[in-house]
């Protein structure tokens, strides 16, 4: 079922998007904006593109 190389693109995936949440999350702290509002909002946009 999770074959055919899917475990790589999965776990390439998943760090993409913490790799992303985190840059972003420490961007809006040094900047003075809500970063947990960032951190909670990141991970969702890539399911909603």
């Amino acid at each position: 079922m999770l074959g055919a190389g899917l475990w790589p693109r999965i776990l390439f995936m998943g760090a993409f998007v913490a790799t992303v949440t985190l840059v972003v999350g420490v961007w809006a702290r040094e900047t003075g904006r809500p970063w947990q509002s960032m951190i909670f909002l990141v991970p969702g946009r890539p399911s909603s593109a």
